[in-house]
């Protein structure tokens, strides 16, 4: 290379001249184009240039990354409480400072002592007023149950402060999104800021309530369920919301006692149990012989244990039997015996205001029917905090023998009810036990296993039970469900009716098979605006974005991370790899020391969050739940998420480009991400044509549309808009492949290419973006679309003189002109399209995966063409000309379309063997391709050519399943051909009905399509139709109208084959002079094709007829 400065002959891949110092130009390793030094794509052909050689490109440094710290704020879902003392200007005008002073200070201790008792973090003190949330710093399952629990309590504990006057609080309560962890001010006004909306609208419901009084938001109230009792006040005003809110005041804790029941609105369908459920009643069938049976029913959070054993419930519910249910819960973990107590208040009928007498009176009643000693009633209303006098007393015992004696008391009652009926005892959620309650578990365990008592036992895997050793216990592990299960529990939660496959599939993703997720995330998206509900199922409205973690599951999930706070930086930086990560990978992201990266990889497996395969360093891990990873990456801000996916797109660019390399769209997916759009754009337009290559059409489509999207990004400029139309002709090639020339995207993609190139006035770029605008008009019927394709793109070519686009416009208006019934002009355009393909034989459009070449399928239209007009061996041979030439490598499609045309041009001559030759080569072509369309248009062929052969059955069952598949592409060319073939089936098998709806959809389609080629066709079925009815003369008015359309499209074999039914028609009617006169006109006609069925069948005719009339 000559330096440009001194023009000093340069060293081979140097940067610089050794003579001047001057940069030296970068050569494109395409096409050696001389481009700039600091040039990232070649000028002239657009190759990348960015990372072509280390001798002409720098090496890349790591963007920089911040250090984690758990000071970094997060998005997370936080419910928020706002708590304010009433009357608190008229208390200062009313006491001494000091003495308001350490009100107030006593009134935010009282505050603080109850959030902490309940989970949540005071995050301000503004004088009479406390923020507060629940969620953060640390999440919990239950948070918006935590705060309502505590705003309660909050309520109860201010009015116990000693003061001049009873004090009083409102408290306000939401949910929602928001920005918290932010440290704002400093010293002692430093404080955790919070970003969103929540806040003040925690202040704001604050405000509405009465003193004494809780008022929470609908968020909140959609993530309680029914664990409280609700007074709706409807839409409230609220200062600084364009809309009114609604709102509810908590009256207090509901009656429910099962967690499961509160929470769970209506039956979630149970799928994929059938094997637990008879598990549970063979033990229940043991038990109630008496042989007392134990299982230990453990899964994760959201597998389904409560749902399990509330179906085994349901099951029993016509057996006689008693049912005692004891539910624990985290809030009461350290309250003795506490579900054992409700259960005893619940079995009494206690009240909640009522007396100790009416309580004493109600537990004796319930006792006296058991015929329990004095002391056992003694006890038991000790442990249910009733008082005793000298009427009642209680025996004088130790603390520990009290326990012994009730626990004692509690068996002899359980013993008492397995007299009269077996029992079925539920422990649900004992990995929040308190420690006497496990105590009198593992007695009962012990003792049930001589009475007719099935007892449940509902934990989480963390809890790990002590009995699994005993012979009456069994362990019962709830695994996932699988993905047919999954999607049949979707179709259910959907009222039965169906959603788009898309929907299921990224549901069954992200859910695992574990069936809440299934639930709440479908449940999310039936309530979202993505779908509009029709008769038959869901449809899309829109693009399918990533489904949003449900607003239930979301409290759940962070809790999870949010134990192993140490590490979470870790497990947040892994979520942007993605749900699988390798060991090299995630350490040159996280660029921590190896040894703390390899402790905090160890805890998360550990804590199974995630799973590991091998040692490291090649290791590879796995996140547990995708909704776990969900939730991990939901937290980051966006700035730290494009901070790191750029660390990623970093890493596997310079230190593992073979991943880089072979997997595009991984990079392109972390480029996009970080916001380097002309990267991104390049990976992912490569990532589609590797796909494209593939046949692996649905990627293509995916990764072209994130292509096309980002190039939209770009500075207006020629090469943005080149750059574009190239990515949607790949998109428009996919996009037919995925989901048919039909698919109104499909046609969609094309205009908008053939706007682009007619913009910039590239003659390529039109002509195929015209090609594949006039490809998919032409399968969804829409003939006028085409005619005004072709002739745009006819005048492009007179403009620019262009005999390649001169043949495409042929092509295409010979094409359209066929359909619509213009012979002549179809003939004389396709003829010129060949012709002109002599001088470019090669010219292919759309590549590989959509390719066309004009002049060949020319070969196959005119060979209907042909046909039509009365010459059947032209035709014949003209297809036959079209197979040879193929080359099923190099033009594919090109291949499919003759392969159809020409199948189909055997059954226009009745030649249904051959047909299905057609077919078969049609459908190895398909699956060779991984073509969807290729082969529903090969079935219908392969139907057509049964039914001809008088397989009635089964070709209309072929037939009737591609109309619907067809249908469902938009499709439309040809239908009212092969609605032939379907009503001739339904006549033949006697369905008149049948027969006549498929005609009349013929007739209709040719009506809103304009495909009149198959007009003549339509008209002498429907004859057929009438004839066999024994309405001759309708018969005879249909077949002189087919008569009448094929003249006047001058088809004279069309004309041929409905004079020879009406010839027949005529004889069977004694007409036979007219029969002769009509059919010896036409067959006269023909000079060619003496062996084709229908001149065969006239010439049989016409001998019968005139046989006939020389015996007269």
């Amino acid at each position: 290379m000559e330096c440009p400065s001194c023009h000093a002959d340069t060293v081979a891949d140097s940067r610089f001249c050794i003579e001047c110092g001057a940069a030296l130009p970068v050569l494109c390793p395409s096409c050696n184009h001389a481009n700039p030094e600091r040039a990232r794509f070649c000028a002239k052909c657009g190759y990348r240039l960015s990372g072509t050689s280390p001798n002409t490109v720098a090496p890349v440094a790591p963007p920089a990354l911040l250090k984690p710290a758990h000071s970094f704020a997060e998005r997370r879902q936080l419910t928020v409480m706002f708590c304010d003392l009433v009357g608190s200007t008229e208390l200062a005008s009313r006491l001494d400072p000091e003495d308001l002073r350490d009100l107030i200070g006593s009134y935010h201790e009282r505050v603080t002592e109850t959030v902490i008792r309940f989970g949540g973090y005071v995050a301000k003190y503004m004088g009479d007023g406390v923020l507060i949330y629940f969620g953060y710093p640390a999440a919990h399952e239950e948070d918006a149950e935590r705060a309502v629990r505590a705003g309660l309590a909050l309520v109860d504990a201010v009015t116990q402060l000693q003061a001049s006057e009873p004090l009083r609080v409102r408290v306000g309560i939401a949910t929602g999104l928001v920005v918290v962890g932010d440290l704002v001010g400093s010293g002692a006004a430093q404080e955790r800021a919070v970003v969103g909306e929540t806040p003040n609208l925690a202040a704001r419901l604050q405000t509405v309530a009465e003193p004494g009084s809780v008022v929470i938001a609908a968020s909140t109230r959609h993530l309680t369920g029914g664990l409280f009792e609700y007074e709706d006040l409807g839409a409230v005003e609220a200062k600084g919301f364009s809309e009114p809110v609604r709102a509810w005041r908590v009256r207090g804790e509901s009656a429910l006692d099962s967690r499961y029941e509160a929470l769970r609105s209506g039956e979630t369908p149970l799928v994929g149990r059938a094997e637990e459920i008879e598990l549970l009643q063979r033990r229940w069938r043991r038990a109630k012989s008496g042989e007392g049976q134990v299982v230990l029913l453990v899964g994760e959070p959201g597998v389904g244990k409560s749902r399990l054993i509330a179906e085994l419930q349901d099951a029993l519910k016509f057996e006689p039997h008693v049912r005692l249910r004891y539910f624990y819960s985290p809030h009461y973990a350290d309250s003795a015996l506490r579900p054992i107590v409700l259960q005893l208040e619940k079995a009494a009928g206690f009240r909640p205001s009522e007396g100790p007498e009416g309580k004493w009176a109600k537990l004796e009643a319930m006792l006296a029917l058991t015929a329990t000693s004095d002391e056992d009633v003694a006890l038991l209303a000790d442990l249910l905090s009733l008082p005793h006098d000298d009427r009642r007393p209680l025996p004088d015992l130790t603390p520990q023998r009290k326990k012994e004696k009730t626990f004692a008391a509690l068996m002899r009652q359980l013993e008492q009810l397995t007299r009269e009926q077996p029992v079925l005892m539920v422990f649900e959620d004992v990995h929040w036990v308190d420690p006497s309650s496990r105590e009198l578990l593992e007695l009962t365990i012990e003792r049930v296993q001589h009475l007719p008592v099935l007892l449940m036992v509902t934990f989480r895997p963390e809890f790990i039970p002590p009995w699994t050793g005993l012979a009456h216990v069994t362990l019962l592990t709830l695994n996932r469900i699988g993905r047919r299960d999954a999607a049949a529990m979707i179709e259910q939660l959907a009222g039965g009716k169906s959603l788009p496959p898309a929907v299921v599939e990224q549901i069954m993703e992200r859910t695992d098979g574990v069936p809440l997720f299934v639930e709440e995330l479908t449940k999310t998206v039936l309530e979202s605006r993505l779908l509009s509900e029709t008769p038959d199922g869901y449809v899309l409205v829109g693009p399918l974005p990533p489904l949003a973690i449900p607003t239930t599951l979301q409290a759940s999930l962070l809790a999870r991370l949010d134990r192993l706070a140490a590490v979470k930086d870790v497990a947040q930086t892994a979520s942007v790899i993605g749900r699988e990560f390798a060991h090299p990978l995630i350490a040159a992201v996280a660029a921590l020391p190896e040894a703390d990266l390899r402790r905090a990889l160890d805890e998360l497996v550990e804590a199974q969050l995630i799973f590991r395969r091998g040692t490291p360093p090649d290791a590879t891990y796995t996140f547990k739940h995708a909704l776990v990873q969900d939730a991990a990456y939901g937290s980051l801000l966006r700035s730290r998420r494009q901070q790191l996916h750029q660390r990623v797109a970093w890493a596997l660019e310079t230190q593992f480009p073979p991943i880089a390399e072979a997997e595009p769209e991984v990079l392109a997916r972390h480029q996009s991400e970080a916001g380097l759009v002309d990267d991104a754009a390049l990976n992912w337009e490569r990532a589609g044509r590797r796909a494209l290559g593939r046949s692996a059409q649905p990627e293509a489509v995916a990764h072209l549309r994130e292509a096309v999207k980002l190039v939209g990004q770009l500075p207006s400029s020629t090469r943005r808009d080149e750059r574009e139309v190239a990515l949607l002709l790949s998109l428009g090639q996919a996009l037919f492949g995925a989901r048919g020339g039909a698919n109104p995207e499909t046609a969609a993609t094309f205009a908008r290419a053939k706007e682009l190139a007619m913009r910039s006035g590239d003659p390529d770029a039109v002509r195929r973006a015209s090609y594949g605008m006039f490809i998919s008009d032409m399968i969804a019927g829409h003939i006028d679309q085409v005619f005004a394709t072709g002739t745009e793109l006819a005048s492009f070519a007179e403009q620019t003189n262009d005999d390649e686009t001169r043949m495409v416009a042929g092509r295409i208006l010979g094409g359209v002109h066929a359909l619509a019934g213009d012979l002549l002009i179809a003939e004389q355009q396709l003829r010129n399209t060949i012709e002109l393909s002599r001088l470019t034989p090669a010219l292919v459009l759309h590549g590989d995966t959509f390719a066309h070449n004009p002049g060949k399928t020319a070969l196959a239209t005119l060979s209907h063409v042909r046909w039509s007009r009365g010459f059947p061996e032209h035709a014949q041979q003209l297809a036959a000309d079209g197979l040879r030439m193929i080359d099923q490598r190099s033009e594919p499609n090109t291949a499919g379309f003759l392969m159809v045309w020409a199948g189909i041009l055997r059954l226009l001559t009745r030649e249904p063997e051959r047909a299905l030759l057609h077919a078969q080569d049609i459908d190895t072509f398909a699956e060779e391709r991984g073509s969807r369309f290729w082969q529903t248009v090969g079935e219908w062929i392969r139907g057509a050519a049964l039914v001809e052969q008088g397989h009635l059955e089964l070709g209309l069952a072929r037939l009737t399943s591609v109309f619907a598949r067809f249908a469902a592409m938009g499709g439309r060319q040809h239908e009212p051909f092969f609605r032939c073939f379907e009503a001739r089936a339904y006549l033949r098998l006697g369905r008149s009905e049948d027969c006549e709806d498929c005609l009349e959809r013929a007739h209709r389609c040719i009506a809103e399509t304009g495909q009149r080629f198959y007009e003549p066709g339509v008209h002498i079925e429907s004859a057929a139709l009438v004839r066999h009815q024994g309405r001759y003369d309708e018969a005879e008015a249909r077949l002189l109208r087919a008569i009448e359309v094929a003249r006047c499209q001058e088809s004279k074999s069309w004309e041929l084959r409905a004079a020879t039914n009406l010839a027949q028609l005529w004889c069977d009617q004694g007409r036979r002079d007219e029969a002769n006169s009509l059919l010896a006109t036409i067959y006269a006609w023909f000079a060619e094709g003496a062996g084709s069925r229908d001149l065969k069948e006239a010439k049989t005719l016409l001998s019968a007829i005139q046989s006939s009339q020389s015996r007269a």
